[in-house]
Formats: C-alpha cells, structure tokens, sequence
C-alpha cells in the first residue's frame, strides 16, 4: 500500500500533514474506489467486509451482544 500511495503521501503522514479527506481522494484516484473511513466501538466488527458473508457475520457477532465489554482498571 505503501509503494502505491507514494512516497509524498507518505512523507505527509509522517508529518502529521495528512488529511483522511485528502488521503481518501488519493486512494481513489489511484484505485478508482471510493475509501471512507468508518469508525466502530466495537472492535468485534472491524473486519474487512467485502462479501456478504463477511457482513453476515459482523452482524451476527453485534446481534449476538450489542454492547462491548470494558476491562475494568
């Protein structure tokens, strides 16, 4: 992923000068796909969903207990 985002890309993230709207469009360009990012609480369904199998799980994973369990202190 690296050698195909380039190495100014790079050097942005490294800097801190890396947007995620800007790192989106770059991907896209390079790749034709539309990237987003989508964020979860619950680490349980951060998989790659990319057949609907995969998505068929993450929601059986969620349904099954819908609310993460907290380590406590």
């Amino acid at each position: 992923m690296a050698r195909l985002l380039g190495p100014g890309i790079l050097l942005r993230a490294l800097c801190r000068r890396m947007t995620r709207p800007a790192l989106y469009r770059r991907i896209g360009r390079l790749t034709g796909a539309q990237a987003r990012l989508v964020s979860l609480t619950d680490g349980r369904a951060c998989v790659d969903i990319d057949k609907p199998a995969d998505l068929s799980l993450a929601e059986a994973l969620l349904a099954r207990d819908p609310s993460p369990k907290t380590a406590s202190p």
